[in-house]
């Protein structure tokens, strides 16, 4: 299992990503634009440099991985290791505690995920439109589930003569001029079936009457072929699969309702999206004029964002992307069971996979363009002697590297892939290279910011004393002044208003 990465690794992986390219910073679908910062874990701060180095330095210590239970000695031979200088490399059992939490050292693997990864792509097949199409699965148990169907017009058209009749097919440069769509009959005659016998004239209505417009073409069909197990129609599931197809119970003889809304949630790795396409949806119609919403209804949602709702029926696939990891698929029918088809939905994940968590180390970084991996402390990567590790996902697809399971350095300096003076410095590389670096981010924090905030405060909290000053002083001003006035008038009264004056004698 991968070693926990402590606290302060937060703090160590937000200042190693400060210098990686800037789309780094961006979790979600570069092309839309949307971006978020990585969340920095700063260390306290205090007006003492000497504190501060103090608090810093127990938060380090407190962080190494490097004590190991004398109570797990067995020896076992690393399954996963890659040699240095043509040596096999034996391995000790050990237990790692970082900060307390015991984690057992052991071959990483991927948590399982309900569903079944499906092959990109699918089978493929083609025929002139004239002719009667068919295609079936080799083995006992699957049933076809149709991606595409499409007509092609007689510009695309190349035929080839077998030994038994003439045989067209679509050329690779022809394949996006489509001409028109034949999914819903396709759909109609052979999902989930076993075998396909497909014929434009009996299965496709008024085609006799239009021949004009799928005669001398080529018919295509996308497919896959899937056991029961493979496809997912449990409500309430969580699938984490890079690919696979999810269908309505019953599908194509029917489907169920009256339960409520039936969800199935697709989350696949950070930094991923997801692309959704219903191939295949016969449900319930509005049929009354009075009616505003569908009875019977599909609805695609990320979050609260509703991305896709619809009923009745699709003539050709619709596609939906997300913009994050996570997606759910909603089924709405009001009547227990309904005689349609249901719908059928194929989805994969875009983006790089995100690669396996090291042994002894761990992932302290992923978006959809980089991925940052890092060994525990006195542990570095085979290949490389290095703790750190970023990879680039190539167009979407792959990463530039890989990630093997770190190794311990007192191991190579056992088994002799490593001299003394080597492992000298990769333990202070290991260690107070680390060390140095968070210093360092340290020291930017401490000299620059915490500064210039308090500062700030210095210079608002003066302002705010120097307003309230002026303030209280015009209060007093103006009192002082309606007390001079009120003094002036009691000293010379007006003679109207002297109460002792002697009154006119007649």
């Amino acid at each position: 299992m991968p070693c926990a990465p402590p606290p302060c690794t937060a703090f160590l992986s937000a200042s190693a990503a400060s210098r990686l390219p800037s789309d780094l910073t961006s979790t979600s679908n570069p092309s839309r634009g949307a971006v978020s910062q990585t969340s920095l874990f700063l260390p306290p701060v205090t007006t003492s440099r000497t504190f501060f180095y103090l608090v810093y330095n127990l938060f380090y210590l407190l962080s190494l991985c490097s004590l190991h239970s004398p109570t797990h000695a067995h020896a076992r031979t690393r399954p996963a290791a890659t040699p240095i200088a043509g040596e096999m490399l034996v391995r000790r059992r050990r237990v790692t505690w970082c900060w307390g939490n015991e984690v057992k050292t052991g071959t990483s693997t991927r948590n399982s995920s309900s569903g079944v990864a499906i092959t990109p792509g699918g089978e493929v097949a083609e025929e002139c439109s004239e002719s009667e199409l068919v295609f079936s699965c080799p083995e006992d148990g699957q049933e076809l589930a149709i991606r595409e169907a499409w007509l092609y017009g007689s510009t695309a058209r190349i035929m080839v003569d077998q030994g038994q009749g003439d045989k067209c097919y679509v050329p690779e440069y022809m394949v996006s001029y489509k001409q028109g769509t034949i999914l819903q009959y396709i759909n109609k005659q052979c999902g989930g079936q076993k075998e396909c016998r497909f014929n434009v004239t009996a299965h496709v209505p008024n085609a006799i009457e239009k021949k004009e417009l799928w005669e001398d073409g080529v018919l295509r069909v996308t497919y896959d072929c899937l056991r029961k197990t493979d496809i997912v129609r449990v409500c309430d599931s969580e699938v984490s699969a890079q690919s696979g197809w999810l269908q309505t119970v019953g599908y194509p003889q029917y489907y169920l309702g009256g339960n409520g809304p039936c969800t199935i949630t697709i989350k696949v790795d950070e930094g991923q999206q997801i692309q959704l396409t219903l191939t295949d949806l016969s449900i319930r119609d509005i049929v009354q004029p009075n009616e505003d919403e569908c009875r019977d209804s599909i609805s695609v949602t990320e979050g609260r964002k509703e991305l896709l709702k619809m009923c009745g029926e699709i003539k050709q696939p619709i596609t939906v992307t997300s913009e994050g990891p996570v997606l759910s698929l909603n089924f709405n029918a009001v009547t227990d069971v309904f005689p349609k088809r249901g719908y059928a939905a194929y989805y994969e994940a875009l983006g790089c996979e995100s690669p396996p968590i090291p042994e002894d180390g761990y992932r302290s970084f992923r978006n959809a363009t980089h991925a940052e991996y890092w060994c525990c402390v006195h542990h570095v990567f085979p290949d490389t002697l290095e703790r750190r590790r970023i990879l680039k996902c190539n167009r979407g697809s792959s990463w530039n590297d890989t990630v093997p399971d770190c190794i311990e350095l007192q191991e190579l300096l056992e088994v002799g892939n490593i001299t003394e003076k080597e492992f000298t410095g990769l333990i202070n590389g290991s260690t107070n290279g680390a060390h140095a670096e968070m210093y360092q981010e340290a020291h930017i924090v401490y000299d620059l910011v915490v500064p210039t905030v308090i500062m700030s405060i210095l210079v608002i909290g003066n302002v705010a004393v120097v307003v309230l000053i002026i303030y209280c002083r015009r209060d007093v001003m103006d009192e002082s002044s309606r007390s001079e006035e009120l003094e002036s008038i009691k000293a010379n009264p007006e003679p109207t208003d002297t109460l002792d004056s002697t009154p006119c004698s007649v």
